[in-house]
């Protein structure tokens, strides 16, 4: 087949171009037997007995006897080449490859680059040069990353060795391709991942450097007061024994006598004292599907791992309860249902099912239980309550009022009362009247994300932030306890030991709060920049869980300036945190 006829002269004016097969015919006349191509360009020429003669650059070329041209340009081109690799360490690094390449004026050589790069196109230009080393290039530069870490492979220092290397490996698709490579080759490595996960190291030195120069100034100043926490004691002893010996006078009612400083400094003592004694027997946390148990003394490892029967689903939410009898129990939310454990988690396990539903993606998120009946909330399936130990299908409590609510959470039980969030607003049920309509504490704002119930209050926390009051027998209007930071407020309790009962909050903050009930005094256990989510509290132990819900932070409660130990629960589950519950002592 003739070959559409090509000018080869206007065809090497263009820049890319490399090679053209044109027929002899076109470039030979009756009277012109000869052709000179551009100074730069090599003929290959085939003859009709199949041998084949090369020409240099710019050398006439002969038609005698010629079946086909091959015609090349031999200059050095410069070709460059983005590809993506993975280093030693398995970070993502971006490579740019640059090298000038040339084919060979020989005839052998021009041969091997006819069937390599030419094939049956007529015309090579400069992109497909680049398309056949593509590969060459990738491979050459990944093996040269797999034998490195990122920080050598992106260090100046390390250029020509890399380069080098990267040459070596493409001395064989060169000599495959009848090409010739000019050294050096330029290797130019960057990982922007790398230099990303370093700023951050460095941002995350500089604040854990920040962290402990605090940490040693509260250092000294802890320091200087020790000087005097002797006489602390002997106060505290002395106002323990007033109190005692009046009825009509509480400790806070002697505490408020002081100025602001004195009374910090003698409810900080108090706090520390009152965590001498061992009110937790085992902190108990929920992911995945088990129940992680620690020991309040060591939280390295868990001590004991149970794995859930996955009859209901996977770990939603942990609580510890201990009944009339004394029995301790942890009940286990899951995604449609609840499980019964023992509070060390052996024996047998009680299943409460609830019909699921279709398109179910939460799960029971809490507890309450009340004699012989268990209560439970969940956002999609209501309010449900069992039996206890009897585990047939749940119960649905409400359901006209629930059925078209988005949020349905917080059941407590507190003197004689059920109580629950429904969306923005707190439900006081009595027990012995499950049929009535429940009363309703209002003027949340947002929605309801924690409830607390005292004798003479009703705490809550809200999507907002904000830590509200109501009055036992005010439900209108509440007071903001504390303001927020437009983030939700999972967490609200009421500590009382020693008498001296404590608001126990968290606000997404980096920091748990306790304030002294009835006093603006208020104590931050401080995380060390982490923002918190869920706490839970006694007089030894306070625990909480990170936002990301990956860590565990534990605090002594009379040394609230740091942790007292941060465990990685995420490492030792492979899952993150769903929940945690601290199981008293009996």
């Amino acid at each position: 087949m003739s070959r559409t006829k090509i000018d080869p002269v206007l065809f090497f004016s263009a820049e890319d171009a490399v090679a053209i097969r044109v027929e002899p015919e076109h470039v030979f006349g009756l009277l012109t037997r000869g052709f000179t191509p551009p100074r730069e360009v090599a003929g290959l020429v085939r003859s009709e007995q199949g041998d084949r003669v090369a020409y240099g650059p710019g050398k006439e070329i002969r038609a005698d006897g010629a079946k086909e041209l091959l015609l090349v340009r031999v200059a050095a081109m410069t070709l460059t080449f983005d590809v993506r690799v993975t280093s030693l360490d398995h970070y993502r690094c971006e490579a740019s490859v640059r090298l000038r390449v040339s084919p060979i004026p020989d005839s052998g050589e021009l041969s091997v680059f006819d069937r390599a790069l030419i094939g049956s196109r007529d015309l090579v230009r400069v992109e497909h040069l680049e398309r056949y080393l593509l590969p060459h290039v990738q491979q050459a530069v990944a093996l040269v990353a797999e034998g490195r870490g990122v920080g050598v492979l992106i260090e100046a220092g390390s250029g020509e060795t890399i380069a080098a290397e990267v040459a070596e490996g493409l001395k064989k698709a060169a000599f495959s391709g009848g090409l010739h490579i000019d050294l050096p080759v330029t290797v130019r490595l960057d990982s922007m991942v790398y230099r990303q996960v370093r700023q951050s190291r460095l941002e995350a030195k500089r604040r854990a450097e920040d962290f402990a120069a605090q940490d040693r100034i509260r250092q000294a100043a802890a320091e200087s007061r020790t000087r005097h926490s002797e006489n602390l004691a002997r106060l505290l002893t002395d106002l323990k024994a007033k109190a005692d010996a009046s009825p009509d006078v509480g400790l806070p009612d002697l505490l408020r006598a002081f100025g602001e400083q004195d009374r910090g400094e003698l409810y900080a003592a108090l706090i520390g004292a009152d965590e001498a004694v061992r009110a937790t027997r085992s902190v108990v946390v929920g992911t995945g599907g088990e129940l992680l148990f620690f020991s309040p003394d060591s939280f390295e490892a868990p001590y004991k791992r149970v794995p859930m029967p996955d009859r209901i689903g996977a770990v939603r939410s942990v609580q510890a309860f201990t009944d009339a009898d004394g029995e301790r129990s942890l009940f286990v939310g899951a995604s449609s249902g609840l499980y019964e454990f023992s509070a060390d988690g052996d024996g047998k396990v009680w299943t409460y099912p609830a019909d699921p539903g279709a398109g179910v993606r939460g799960g029971v998120n809490s507890v309450a239980l009340v004699g012989d009946r268990v209560f439970a909330s969940h956002s999609e399936l209501g309010l449900l309550y069992w039996t206890r130990r009897q585990t047939t299908m749940a119960e649905c409590l409400l359901p006209d009022r629930t059925r078209e609510c988005s949020a349905i959470r917080c059941v407590r039980f507190f003197d004689g009362y059920l109580y629950f969030s429904l969306d923005d607003r707190v439900c006081r049920l009595s027990t012995n009247r499950l049929d009535e309509a429940p009363e309703e504490f209002v003027g949340s704002g947002a929605t309801v994300t924690a409830v607390f119930a005292t004798h003479d209050a009703v705490f809550a926390g809200n999507a907002d932030g904000k830590i509200l009051r109501w009055a036992a027998d005010e439900r209108q209007t509440p007071e903001i306890v504390h303001a927020g930071r437009q983030r939700p407020a999972e967490s609200v309790s009421v500590l009382d030991n020693g008498g001296l009962p404590r608001l126990i909050y968290t606000d997404t903050s980096p920091a748990v709060f306790a304030r002294v009930i009835g006093d603006t005094f208020s104590c931050r256990y401080e995380a060390g920049g982490q923002t918190l989510r869920r706490v839970e509290a006694a007089a030894d132990l306070i625990v909480a869980t990170n936002e990301v819900r990956d860590r565990l932070i534990c605090w002594k409660p009379g040394c609230p300036d740091k942790p007292g130990c941060v465990v990685q629960v995420s490492r030792l589950s492979g899952h993150s945190i769903q929940d945690v519950c601290l199981v008293p002592e009996a």
